[in-house]
């Protein structure tokens, strides 16, 4: 949300103390959140080393009575770093435990929105400098008049900052959906136009490798993006597992390991340990306690659900917890350690116990 905020249109009205002190807060959250991981502490202490060479920058400002940097590009550059920071530091963890990487939110609208917005700033520009507004209509012969016509275009650093922002934001939106092979085009377009000379130093190469042919790319993958998208998102939003329907595998692994305590080992399914006898009274307590809380979220209306979310976060570490007491070592041998619903060998470790395909 904040960086969506440092990139809209609205941005421009506000003040420079604004992103600063917005950004300042920002990383102090941070810090009292993630304090305790040592590699993500140092690079939130980094950053907000970033921030205080801005305070400098700003009394100088103020001492000088005139502009020293554009802030807006510069706290809105650090926000994208420390996002940045935060996927690699998942990529790391992704290479121990595979992890389920989705935001459980729509981002459809947004991207539709972010995407229009970008390519009406690229119209807007290609019709001041090549007296056209698409992509595909730019020939070799207005190549040649256009590097003049740019280096006088009054807004073109400022445009180019804005592509550079947006598209980054774009690029991080479509990774929050699950668009990985978009998010990298977004990606590579800003780092690209973030590597343009000032208009004063602009070249044809320039204007054709790090702008034009990166939004052709882009137009290409995109060109039927409302139609697409909604689909390809729903489709991977009936992929992701809630908090309820998480809690319902749980729930039968319960069941199967209480059936078994009385009956014997199910014959077509993977085995698992034998309950010790002090754990029955435990496990029956917990099938009791998601039973009901199941028969409640389903009974409640959508609105009512919400105030079940804490109870059923609570209650599903509390059982994750007392599968890792009992289970642990056949979590490992399956390669399904620790009890988690982003880690996606111990999901599938529950449908494979339990013979589900929920």
């Amino acid at each position: 949300d904040l960086l969506e905020d440092f990139t809209s249109p609205l941005s421009d009205t506000y003040l420079t103390d604004y992103f600063h002190d917005k950004l300042k807060n920002y990383f102090e959250n941070l810090y009292k959140k993630f304090k305790h991981l040592k590699e993500l502490d140092s690079r939130i202490i980094e950053h907000i080393s970033k921030i205080e060479g801005l305070e400098d920058l700003l009394l100088r400002r103020h001492d000088e009575n005139k502009q020293i940097l554009n802030l807006q590009v510069e706290a809105t550059s650090i926000l994208c770093d420390m996002i940045e920071t935060f996927l690699q530091y998942i990529k790391v963890f992704n290479r121990f435990i595979p992890v389920n990487l989705n935001f459980n939110k729509s981002f459809e609208t947004i991207i539709l929105e972010k995407t229009k917005d970008i390519d009406k700033v690229f119209k807007n520009l290609f019709e001041y400098i090549f007296l056209v507004r698409e992509v595909d209509q730019i020939s070799e012969k207005q190549f040649k008049k256009a590097i003049q016509v740019a280096k006088l275009y009054p807004d073109f650093d400022r445009t180019m900052d804005l592509i550079q922002q947006r598209s980054r934001l774009l690029s991080f939106l479509c990774i929050g959906a699950g668009e990985n092979e978009i998010s990298e085009s977004y990606k590579d377009l800003s780092y690209l136009v973030r590597q343009m000379p000032e208009r004063s130093k602009l070249s044809e190469f320039m204007i054709k490798k790090n702008l034009i042919e990166p939004y052709k790319s882009i137009v290409e993958k995109t060109k039927n993006i409302e139609e697409e998208l909604p689909e390809r998102i729903a489709k991977r939003q009936k992929e992701i597992l809630s908090g309820i329907s998480y809690l319902k595998l749980l729930t039968k692994l319960m069941k199967r390991l209480m059936e078994e305590a009385i009956d014997g080992p199910i014959p077509h399914l993977p085995s698992l340990p034998e309950l010790p006898l002090g754990a029955h009274k435990i496990f029956y307590t917990h099938l009791q306690t998601s039973t009901i809380l199941i028969a409640n979220y389903e009974q409640f209306g959508d609105s009512d659900k919400d105030m079940l979310v804490d109870s059923l976060d609570s209650f599903i570490s509390t059982l994750e917890g007392t599968f890792l007491s009992y289970l642990k070592e056949t979590m490992i041998n399956k390669n399904a350690f620790p009890p988690s619903i982003n880690n996606k060998r111990f999901i599938k470790f529950l449908k494979e116990s339990t013979s589900s395909e929920d």
